[in-house]
């Protein structure tokens, strides 16, 4: 006594499904610099170090107009406020996002293109180790450091 399946889940199953995360930041826009717009700047495939840069003119979230329909979009979209912010989400891609973003063999591509492969570097790690590495010392040892003696070769003597 078996039951037929579902049309719904015999597609559902030969859908590829991935799950990737986004980067989206509130930057300049490139047309009206005194505009600022969310740019979708990269993805990458869950649990792979590698990241996939979009070019600047593909950068723009308007340009990704099915990907700015989803919910986790929409939300970072009204919590990113000013220039610089960022959001890393994660995103599960079927169907036609899938198809628009990867070709059949998960290679990143948009618009035809395929998209530059980087890897991840850790931005806020780097800042801390530099600033870490500095210790604080008073301006009076900094210009002692900083100015240099003129040398002619003499010693100076008391003249009395």
């Amino acid at each position: 006594m078996s039951e037929p399946k579902s049309s719904g889940d015999s597609s559902s199953a030969s859908t590829p499904i991935l799950r990737v995360r986004l980067f989206i930041c509130a930057g300049v826009d490139l047309s009206n610099p005194k505009t600022t717009i969310f740019l979708l700047r990269s993805i990458q495939k869950e649990g792979n170090e590698e990241i996939y840069v979009f070019p600047p003119e593909h950068q723009p979230l308007r340009v990704h107009a099915e990907l700015s329909k989803l919910p986790a979009v929409i939300g970072v979209t009204k919590s990113l406020r000013s220039r610089g912010q960022f959001r890393r989400i994660s995103v599960t891609f079927h169907g036609n996002l899938m198809n628009t973003y990867f070709n059949e063999n998960e290679n990143p591509r948009f618009m035809g293109e395929y998209l530059e492969e980087t890897y991840e570097q850790n931005y806020s790690s780097n800042a801390d180790t530099s600033s870490s590495t500095q210790k604080k010392q008073s301006l009076q040892s900094i210009t002692k450091d900083a100015v240099i003696f003129k040398f002619n070769g003499t010693t100076p003597s008391p003249k009395t």
